[in-house]
């Protein structure tokens, strides 16, 4: 699945968790993300992630993109995540990375990228009208991604209502969009993941059933992207 780096990975997931910056994805979503970039790794030349929070994920990106020999673009809105996530994975001695303080649609307005993007993961507000915004901004990339990857696809909150990844995707790039469901699968097997009738009220969460924590959409799926 990792090409042979399964120990390396495994080994900073494990660190990541001592030090306080575990990501707040599963670990099946950080395993097919990871596995998405390896195999499709002659589908571009940079990633993008959108939502630091404390570097979780951020950390296994950028040892991602050290194997593919890939500079990573790490944006957030957050100074305080931003400099979170910049200490945590220096700790880990990865360098080749850049970090944007602003919104996907501001570092998209500011930067001009030479290379394609091979995917941009998008894990910042989900409230739908954030989400509608970051996929505008997709559009006005000057290299379309090959593609983008969406956390917290299923999501729903019991105090904001418009938490909704799902209806962004569905009615910008069509209900018909070829999505591939990744991460953790919400249905009657699923054991642990907060659902409408036993929700997290902690968190104020719940996930629609069936529902997925992720998806991934290839862009050149879609038509007239």
């Amino acid at each position: 699945m990792f090409h042979g780096y399964e120990i390396q990975f495994r080994d900073i997931r494990k660190r990541l968790n001592e030090i306080g910056s575990k990501s707040q994805t599963t670990d099946k979503f950080q395993d097919d993300v990871i596995s998405f970039i390896l195999d499709n790794s002659d589908k571009g030349d940079v990633v993008i992630e959108v939502g630091c929070y404390r570097g979780g994920l951020s950390t296994t990106l950028a040892y991602t993109c050290k194997i593919l020999g890939y500079p990573l673009f790490l944006v957030d809105k957050s100074q305080k995540h931003l400099e979170i996530t910049r200490s945590t994975v220096r700790y880990f001695g990865f360098n080749d990375v850049e970090y944007f303080l602003g919104t996907f649609a501001d570092f998209v307005e500011q930067n001009s990228l030479d290379q394609q993007p091979l995917s941009v993961i998008i894990d910042g507000n989900h409230r739908y009208e954030f989400v509608m915004e970051d996929i505008r901004s997709l559009r006005r990339l000057d290299k379309s991604p090959y593609a983008v990857i969406f956390h917290d696809f299923s999501l729903r909150s019991l105090a904001v209502l418009d938490i909704a990844v799902d209806k962004a995707i569905f009615d910008s790039m069509s209900v018909s969009v070829p999505v591939q469901f990744i991460g953790v699968q919400i249905d009657e097997n699923n054991t642990f993941m907060p659902t409408k009738s036993c929700p997290d009220e902690e968190k104020n969460i719940y996930w629609e059933m069936p529902g997925s924590e992720g998806a991934i959409i290839r862009l050149q799926d879609i038509p007239d992207w």
